[in-house]
């Protein structure tokens, strides 16, 4: 599994990806992701916090997953099971943030690093370029 952002999304529908966004909102400008799961995505109430510190918002949002771990296991496994039946198709979770940048962060980051910590899934960048 792999996380992007909607920036890709024409490139990652036409390589044969299933999109999942993860993100509060959807963008109008990009065609929907294949699925939405806004359990993934960080609360509204966070969301909100537009000037909080990077270490804060981290710490608040891995609270977040964890207070509700079984569910985001459970939404994980689930698109884990879809990527090993499929042949060929890569789930590729998305949201907002362009990796474009050195200094980027973004809530995907983190949500893959609860998932190898706490379930043993790894959830990989895709590369742009």
């Amino acid at each position: 599994m792999y996380t992007s952002y909607y920036g890709q999304t024409v490139e990652l529908k036409r390589q044969g990806c299933i999109l999942v966004g993860i993100s509060r909102t959807l963008p109008r400008w990009t065609p929907r992701p294949d699925y939405w799961e806004t359990d993934l995505a960080p609360s509204l109430d966070l969301f909100q916090e537009k000037e909080l510190p990077w270490e804060l918002y981290k710490k608040r949002y891995l609270k977040e997953l964890a207070s509700k771990r079984t569910l985001v296991e459970n939404i994980l496994r689930k698109y884990e099971k879809m990527e090993n039946d499929s042949e060929t198709a890569n789930i590729v979770f998305l949201c907002y943030e362009s990796s474009l940048y050195e200094s980027w962060t973004c809530h995907r980051i983190l949500l893959s690093e609860f998932a190898k910590k706490e379930f043993g899934i790894n959830i990989e960048e895709v590369v742009n370029g």
